[in-house]
């Protein structure tokens, strides 16, 4: 049998030429085309300095003004760290002050202390009289003679050392003056006090007082107690004012020394001071 054999074609460079009458051919790109022209350079390395020159007229105000800042900031350091360093002195110089106040503080309170026992104890053997109607022509001996009677105390001669009215603290209190009677001892005190207590105890509806003396006009009461001295007087006030609020029924003195009962139950209180009075209730 006859085998079909097929026939190549072959194309002539005429017929090739037509096939690529259509493409556009591009050429390499030389390497030698990349180069920079040298203007191209120049003109760039121009244009970089131009724009860091414009950049530094820019932030040379800034950067001038952050020295500034800079400057200032570490100025203010430097001033707080002063203050801090003046504040620590300070701080430390006021509790020295501190201490040296307290120091001081105690020292005077025990000098006053001590000032007051001794005035008080100059003052051991006296007894102050209130109460006592004034009259220009009085005799205060006479005065003092007749309390003793009318309490049935025996008074001599030689038991009073001094008596003399003296002069009120408070200029505008209007109560007579009161009478400092100085005995020859405290002993002597003792017992004319105890006297005068025990007539007013046993006369509560006539206890002492101006009309049981022979003073003329209106009667009025008349009190004897012991010579206290200006701070223990202050705190004998006090003290009265202070159980008068609380009700309390008893407040008298002895030796100088003030006391307080708020019953005949209760135990009584030795008002020291007046620290003593805020414990009260």
């Amino acid at each position: 049998m006859p085998h079909n054999i097929a026939l190549e074609t072959v194309s002539s460079p005429e017929d090739d030429a037509g096939v690529y009458e259509n493409v556009t051919l591009r050429r390499k790109t030389s390497a030698s085309s990349t180069i920079t022209d040298p203007k191209d350079s120049e003109f760039l390395k121009m244009i970089k300095l131009e724009v860091r020159a414009a950049v530094r007229a820019e932030l040379a105000p800034i950067s001038e003004k952050l020295n500034e800042l800079q400057n200032s900031v570490q100025y203010v350091s430097n001033q707080y760290d002063d203050i801090v360093k003046t504040t620590s002195k300070i701080m430390n110089d006021y509790k020295n002050l501190q201490s040296e106040c307290s120091t001081l503080r105690a020292t005077v309170e025990d000098l006053s202390e001590r000032l007051n026992n001794m005035e008080q104890q100059a003052r051991e053997a006296n007894l102050e009289i209130h109460g006592v109607p004034y009259h220009r022509s009085e005799n205060v001996l006479a005065i003092v003679n007749k309390i003793a009677e009318v309490v049935s105390h025996k008074l001599n001669d030689i038991d009073v050392l001094k008596c003399t009215r003296v002069a009120s603290i408070n200029k505008d209190n209007k109560r007579p003056r009161s009478i400092i009677v100085k005995l020859k001892g405290s002993r002597s005190r003792d017992e004319f006090y105890s006297a005068v207590t025990r007539y007013n105890r046993s006369h509560p509806k006539n206890r002492l007082s101006s009309s049981l003396l022979g003073i003329a006009g209106d009667s009025c009461p008349v009190y004897v107690s012991e010579h206290l001295s200006p701070a223990n007087k202050a705190l004998h006030a006090a003290t009265r004012a202070k159980c008068k609020e609380l009700s309390y029924r008893f407040v008298w003195v002895r030796n100088g020394r003030i006391f307080a009962r708020k019953n005949e139950t209760s135990p009584f209180i030795f008002v020291k001071n007046r620290q003593v009075l805020d414990t009260l209730h």
